[in-house]
Formats: C-alpha cells, sequence, structure tokens
C-alpha cells in the first residue's frame, strides 16, 4: 500500500506563537534585521532597543512562514491621557496571507489576554495604518488596511495628517 499524503491546515491557534516583549527574533523582524524585511517597521522608534512595544500590559505574537517571519504586538496602556488597547505593530514577511494572520492574532490575541490579564479591557482593541508608509507594500486598487478589512477589522475614522505626524486609517476589531 502507498503511503498517502497529508497535508496539514493549521488552526488559528496553531499560526502564532506567544512570545515575550523583548523577543530577540521578534525585535529583530521590526527592526529590519531579519525575517525577509529590508527596512525596520514604520512604527519603530528605537532600532536596537530591547522591547519594541511602549509600557504596559501586553502579547506579543510570532509568526514563522514559507518565507520569513510576522510579528504582531498589542499594548493596553495610556496614550496621549487616555486608555488605549492598541495592535501597534503587524509586520508580516513570512509568505502567508496578511488577512488570516491579522484574523488569527486577532483571536489569540483575545484568549491570550484573558488567560494573562483574566479580562479584556473596557475599550475595544484599534490600530492605525500609515498611509502613506504601507503604500508600496498594498496594491493600487485597495484602500489602506485592506487586510485587516477583510480579517472582520471595521473602519473607525481617517485620521488626518497633521502637526508633522502622517495621515491614517483607525481599525478596529470584532469582539
Amino acid at each position: 500500500m502507498r503511503p498517502q499524503l497529508s497535508i496539514h491546515y493549521p488552526s488559528t491557534s496553531e499560526l502564532w506563537s506567544i512570545a515575550p516583549r523583548e523577543d530577540s527574533i521578534s525585535v529583530g523582524h521590526i527592526d529590519g534585521i531579519n525575517g525577509g524585511s529590508k527596512r525596520p517597521h514604520y512604527s519603530r522608534q528605537t532600532i536596537g532597543a530591547d522591547g519594541f512595544l511602549v509600557s504596559g500590559r501586553c502579547v506579543v505574537l510570532s509568526h514563522r512562514g514559507p518565507r520569513g517571519l510576522a510579528t504582531w504586538g498589542v499594548v493596553y496602556g495610556i496614550f496621549r491621557d487616555v486608555w488605549r488597547w492598541r495592535n501597534s505593530v503587524f509586520s508580516n514577511t513570512s509568505g502567508t496571507l496578511s488577512s488570516t494572520l491579522i484574523e488569527a492574532a486577532t483571536e489569540v490575541t483575545y484568549a491570550e489576554w484573558i488567560r494573562k490579564y483574566l479580562a479584556l479591557p473596557d475599550v475595544p482593541l484599534r490600530t492605525e495604518v500609515d498611509i502613506e508608509a504601507t503604500r508600496g507594500r498594498r496594491s493600487k486598487r485597495h484602500e489602506p488596511g485592506h487586510c485587516y478589512l477583510e480579517a472582520g477589522w471595521t473602519k473607525v475614522r481617517d485620521i488626518p495628517r497633521s502637526h508633522g505626524r502622517s495621515a491614517k486609517v483607525e481599525l478596529e476589531a470584532p469582539r
């Protein structure tokens, strides 16, 4: 009898691994040193710093795909005097479809947050996508944040360019 070919399709929880805030592989990926990216993530402020998230409660996820890495970071903390729960970093050079990773990361983030902190924050999980910084990495026919929208997130608002900050689109995760 000939052996059968077996293809394993990972579940959403199998796509991502929990990683510490200071995970050297994730830090290197966000810094553009490893994982297929040749430049730092546009939100990265201090290249070479031990961690890549601001202070506060956090969940960091790492994915190894067929061509590289993906990194996801979520933080709950005070930002401009307001408590916010933010997906502050998503970088994908793994070869896995970004919308698939975002959908899975959202589910894993909720589960890990409850496991780690016992409850979800009272505010919704949101992210901001820099329109100019992501222009070269998305199709011309897709709007900024398209992969988040495909993953079930909804558009909250456009954030206009002001005070030296670039224009962004704000998105919210499904609950």
